[in-house]
């Protein structure tokens, strides 16, 4: 992360005077809106990873991002991400 990088989320920040201060990967100056309207339209995570030259986590992370803003928005706050139960404790 550069100085002045604010983290959002994993993998996710923004920076008041880059960008003028949109979300965008860290470390990298692409929007967090660009891969999610990139990903509606059809390319596969992997494939705008290989457009972008960045992990494919990278990619999951701002799609991640971008979907819990879309939520935010639509009704009004985030909702903390539950942790799913391994197999083993859905038995019984």
């Amino acid at each position: 992360m550069r100085a002045g990088d604010i983290e959002v989320a994993p993998g996710v920040t923004i920076h008041p005077y880059i960008m003028s201060g949109a979300p965008s990967v860290t470390g990298r100056r692409i929007s967090t809106e660009l891969l999610a309207v990139r990903f509606c339209k059809g390319k596969s995570p992997e494939l705008l990873a290989k457009d972008y030259d960045i992990p494919v986590i990278s990619v999951y992370d701002a799609l991640r991002y971008q979907y819990r803003l879309h939520i935010a928005q639509r009704y009004g706050g985030l909702r903390p991400i539950r942790k799913r139960k391994a197999p083993s404790e859905l038995e019984g």
